[in-house]
C-alpha cells in the first residue's frame, strides 16, 4: 500500500507543478458544466426566438399588417429585406434560419412561402406554427416549397444541386470538422512529446531558425489535415453522392480550413509544458470550440450572447465554408468571410506559436 500510496502523491505533485494540466483537469469541468447550462437552460425555456428575415417585394396594407405583426412576436427575430433575393441570401449564408416572402393579390389575400435552411429544419417546424398564428384572421396560403438557391432539396429548389436532397450533403461538413480537430489534437501533443524528450533541442542546436522549425511541423500538420478532408470528401462522394456545387470554392474552404487548425495546432502546443497538459489543453479547448461553434448543439438554441461568442469559433468558419462549397451555393464574395477568418486565424496562431516557444 505504500508504493501505491507514494506513486499516487507523486503523480499530484506533478500535476500541481503544471498549472495548464491543472486547471484543463480541474477548471475544464467547470467550463464545460456552465457552457451546458447555458445551452440547455436556453432549450428548456418554454420559447425560443427564431432569427428570420421577412420579404415583401409590392407592399400592400395588409402585407404591412402582417409583417407588424410579426415583428411584434416575441418567437420572432425579424429583419426585413427590400427583396425577396437579398432574403435568400440571409438564408443560404446561414445568418438568418428562414425566409418568409410574402405575396398580396392585392385584395386582400396573401401567400406566404417559407423557404429555410436545410440544416435548421427544427427551426421551421417550429417558424410554421409561429406563422399561423400571426395570420389568424387573414385569408393565406402558407407553404414550404420554395428554396434558396443552392440549398439542398427535400422536396423542390429553385436551382438543382449536385446530390440535392442528399441529408449526408448536410451531415458530412461537420464530421470532416470533427476529424480535422482530432488530427490538430494528435499534432499538438506530439508537438510537446518532442520537447519532453528534448528532440526539439537537439533541432535547435542544428542551423535552423525558430521560423524553419515551426513551419516544417506546421507543414506535416497542414500536410495531414488535407489528406484527412480529402478522404472525407471522396468518401462523401464516392460511397453517398454528395458532390460539390462548385469545386473551385470547395477548394478554397478546404485549404483555409487548413490553414486554420494548423495555426490553433501551434498555440496549443506551445502553451503546454507536458503531454500530460497537452492532452488536457488541447482536447479541452477544441472541444469548447467545438460546442461553441455549433458541433454538438445548433446555435439557434444557444443564447444570443453565445451566439455571438461563436463568431469567434473557426468550427463554426470551417463548416460554413465547407457547405458553401459543397450545397449552398455561396458567390466569392460570401465565401470571402469564412476563408478570410480561416486563414487569418492560421496565420495569428502560427505567429504566436513562433513567439512563445521557449528557447531549448
Amino acid at each position: 500500500m505504500g508504493p501505491v500510496l507514494a506513486l499516487a502523491l507523486k503523480d499530484l505533485r506533478l500535476l500541481g507543478r503544471d498549472p495548464g494540466g491543472l486547471f484543463f483537469t480541474l477548471g475544464m469541468p467547470l467550463v464545460f458544466a456552465l457552457l451546458f447550462g447555458f445551452v440547455l437552460g436556453e432549450v428548456t425555456k418554454p420559447r425560443s426566438t427564431l432569427p428570420v428575415v421577412v420579404a415583401s417585394e409590392r407592399p400592400t396594407a395588409a402585407t404591412r399588417a402582417f409583417v407588424s405583426r410579426l415583428r411584434g412576436m416575441d418567437d420572432l427575430e425579424v429583419l426585413l429585406a427590400s427583396r425577396e433575393t437579398e432574403a435568400l441570401a440571409h438564408v443560404r449564408t446561414g445568418s438568418r434560419a428562414a425566409a418568409l416572402l410574402i405575396r398580396s393579390d392585392g385584395r386582400g389575400a396573401l401567400s406566404v412561402e417559407i423557404a429555410h435552411d436545410p440544416r435548421r429544419g427544427m427551426e421551421s417546424a417550429m417558424l410554421a406554427s409561429v406563422v399561423a398564428r400571426a395570420l389568424e384572421g387573414d385569408t393565406v396560403a402558407v407553404t414550404e416549397a420554395r428554396r434558396p438557391t443552392g440549398v439542398v432539396r427535400r422536396r423542390a429548389v429553385l436551382v438543382d444541386v449536385p446530390g440535392g436532397g442528399n441529408a449526408f450533403a448536410v451531415s458530412f461538413p461537420l464530421g470532416i470538422v470533427w476529424g480535422i480537430l482530432g488530427c490538430a489534437a494528435t499534432f499538438g501533443i506530439g508537438f510537446v512529446a518532442e520537447r519532453e524528450r528534448k528532440t526539439l533541442l537537439r533541432l535547435r542546436m542544428a542551423p535552423l531558425s525558430r521560423w524553419s522549425l515551426v513551419l516544417g511541423k506546421g507543414l506535416a500538420c497542414f500536410a495531414a489535415i488535407l489528406a484527412v478532408e480529402c478522404a472525407m470528401l471522396a468518401l462523401a462522394a464516392l460511397a453517398f453522392g454528395v458532390w460539390p456545387a462548385d469545386p473551385g470554392k470547395l477548394l478554397a474552404a478546404v485549404v483555409s480550413i487548413a490553414v486554420a487548425f494548423v495555426g490553433v495546432m501551434m498555440g496549443l502546443a506551445v502553451a503546454a509544458r507536458s503531454t500530460r497538459s497537452a492532452n488536457a489543453i488541447g482536447w479541452g479547448v477544441l472541444t469548447v470550440l467545438a460546442v461553441v461553434g455549433g458541433g454538438t448543439v445548433p446555435l439557434f438554441v444557444m443564447p444570443p450572447w453565445l451566439r455571438t461568442a461563436s463568431d469567434a469559433s473557426p468550427f463554426k468558419w470551417a463548416v460554413l465554408a465547407l457547405e458553401g462549397g459543397i450545397w449552398r451555393g455561396l458567390s466569392w464574395g460570401e465565401m470571402a468571410i469564412p476563408c478570410g477568418v480561416l486563414v487569418t486565424t492560421g496565420v495569428v496562431g502560427t505567429a504566436l506559436g513562433v513567439l512563445l516557444m521557449r528557447e531549448e
